[in-house]
């Protein structure tokens, strides 16, 4: 008896360790499944501690929502458990229900063109207000949605603080450093002390570190953890950096980058203070796709940079001539594009030419992508778009309409 009790008791160990084993190795899946008169397509991706789950979501109408959903459910899968349906005349209204007990961010349709929040609030659409109304009164608006347009003024600048969600960071360049502007306040960080630097083209973001990489100093790479206000300097041990770069993008806490005088990559680590030589000419050099390290040959980097960052600018027949425009950029699974007329959309690679309306604006300086936010500088004015928060006016400087190519950057710490 005590034999097989035994054997029981490893048998079961066995199993909790394997069921553990497959939980931490898990990094990807891919289901399709249905609820009610909705098929799902649900893909998600871990990468570190950012669980990250993409949706194509389609009804008998043959409509389609596409969006994603960023959260720690234990890298289950089928997390849509249902899905809340309005209609007011021929608009049409869906919010998702995880099983988080969270609710996703209300998608709509008309006449089989699907539409953000923001677009139809932006828009007033009466349709629209009436379905809000019955969403608020069933509990299932989210106040993250909310818009205060309350201006706290540093100087020339004026900031709407209180449009910022509490786990971002936006930041600045202001010539000598960075503004650190979040929910609560306006911090500062200077970098250069002599000569103010008007064009700053390569610094960018890795997590909560800003790397400055100035194009004058070619012994190191400055770093800045936004969070714990700490200075680093990242030297290359080998040889200097020669200050002229193509930024590739970031992924796994690395940033990636190509010294244009050498034709070298490099991958740097913030973290570990640790530069990487990992692509030349003679070898071929590296870029991500869909999350995962994919090799380029020389050739083909060199003549299109722009095709092999991490967010990839692409041309596609089919967008262009739907949606009138030749800006179209692809990052994880989502083409990004606006029209010749500023309106902003996005859509799957699986039903590219069905994108969703997203916001429009009268002027466009400048646009970038960082993850699933949308950063846009209008005239003097910079906005953020998010699915969960909506489109949102940040900060008021009147410098944007002069300078505005990589003056701000955006911080997220996952909630």
């Amino acid at each position: 008896m005590k034999k097989y009790i035994s054997i029981i008791i490893i048998s079961f160990l066995l199993i909790l360790f394997v069921h553990y084993l497959l939980f931490f190795i898990k990094k990807e899946h891919l289901v399709n499944y249905k609820i009610d008169n909705y098929k799902i397509e649900e893909s998600y991706n871990y990468n570190k501690g950012i669980h990250d789950y993409s949706f194509v979501i389609e009804d008998n109408n043959k409509y389609i929502y596409n969006f994603n959903y960023v959260n720690n459910i234990k890298k289950k899968s089928n997390i849509i458990n249902k899905i809340k349906e309005y209609k007011e005349k021929d608009l049409i209204c869906i919010i998702p229900m995880y099983i988080d007990d969270n609710n996703g961010n209300i998608y709509c349709n008309r006449n089989n063109i699907t539409y953000s929040y923001s677009y139809l609030l932006r828009n007033k659409d009466e349709d629209f207000l009436k379905i809000i109304k019955k969403i608020k009164k069933d509990g299932y608006y989210s106040n993250k949605l909310d818009i205060n347009n309350k201006k706290t003024s540093k100087g020339k600048v004026k900031y709407y603080l209180k449009n910022i969600p509490s786990n971002y960071k936006f930041i600045m360049w202001n010539y000598t450093g960075i503004d650190i502007i979040d929910r609560l306040n306006v911090s500062k960080k200077k970098f250069i002390s002599k000569n103010d630097m008007y064009e700053n083209p390569y610094s960018t973001m890795v997590n909560e570190y800003y790397m400055f990489l100035d194009s004058t100093n070619r012994n190191y790479i400055k770093s800045y953890n936004i969070n714990k206000k700490k200075d680093i300097k990242i030297k290359n041990k080998k040889e200097n950096f020669t200050g002229s770069y193509i930024i590739l993008g970031t992924f796994n806490n690395n940033l990636y980058m190509i010294d244009t005088d050498k034709y070298i990559e490099y991958k740097i680590n913030p973290y570990k203070k640790k530069v990487e030589k990992i692509g030349e000419e003679k070898k071929g050099y590296i870029t991500i796709r869909d999350r995962k390290e994919m090799k380029v040959e020389t050739s083909l980097l060199k003549n299109n940079p722009d095709k092999y960052k991490f967010v990839s600018k692409v041309k596609d027949k089919k967008i262009s001539d739907k949606y009138n425009t030749k800006n179209i950029y692809y990052y994880n699974g989502f083409y990004y594009f606006k029209s010749k007329d500023n309106i902003f959309y996005r859509s799957s690679s699986k039903y590219k030419n069905k994108a969703t309306t997203l916001f429009k604006l009268d002027k466009v300086n400048y646009w970038y992508i960082y993850d699933d936010n949308i950063l846009v500088i209008d005239d003097e004015y910079l906005y953020f778009y998010n699915d969960n928060y909506g489109f949102k006016k940040i900060i008021n400087n009147i410098e944007f309409k002069y300078n505005y190519n990589n003056i701000c950057l955006v911080y997220n710490e996952i909630e």
